[in-house]
């Protein structure tokens, strides 16, 4: 996939422009590789909510607020999401003893067990897409999956920061 060089001007392909595109591609393939798609589609939060069944699922019983800054969504977003979940069976709210006022949200069994049928099966796609690959060269994906993870989470504020003020430009008035 190219992505034109915005700092040259022209459509050659710098690695930034490669990677980029290349994530996107990735991303779709995996996505239809693991039947994402027809999946996720019967649930009402779709992938997103298994987003936050993850964030859940590694956090513990949490706040809706906390997952809502986890996940760097709203936090209407997240009780959206909470709600086709909840109906879905798939997480549960409980009272947060530090606050009656409060609740805490808990992945039940059946979410549980759904998000370990869509590891295994990610697993499985990814182990068929590698079985050509020698064991190096395994990890040295993984590694370098994790360090590219590492960096965007480092970059995320800061990014979207820069984008939101290039989006609006110059500020009225300023001229």
């Amino acid at each position: 996939m190219r992505e034109p060089d915005e700092d040259a001007g022209t459509a050659a392909v710098t690695p930034a422009a490669r990677i980029s595109g290349s994530l996107h591609e990735l991303v779709r393939w995996v996505g239809c590789a693991s039947g994402q798609s027809r999946r996720y589609g019967e649930f009402g939060a779709g992938s997103s909510g298994f987003a936050l069944l993850h964030q859940l699922h590694e956090r513990g019983p949490c706040r809706s607020g906390e997952l809502a800054t986890a996940l760097r969504v709203d936090p209407s977003t997240v009780s959206r999401w909470v709600s086709a979940l909840e109906r879905e069976g798939l997480l549960r709210r409980e009272p947060d003893p530090e606050d009656r006022r409060a609740c805490l949200l808990a992945v039940t069994e059946n979410g549980d067990a759904l998000l370990e049928e869509r590891w295994r099966m990610r697993r499985r796609v990814v182990d068929r897409v590698l079985e050509g690959w020698n064991a190096a060269d395994r990890e040295a994906l993984a590694s370098l999956i994790a360090r590219l993870n590492t960096a965007c989470a480092e970059q995320l504020t800061t990014c979207t920061t820069e984008l939101a003020e290039e989006r609006a430009g110059p500020l009225r008035g300023s001229e």
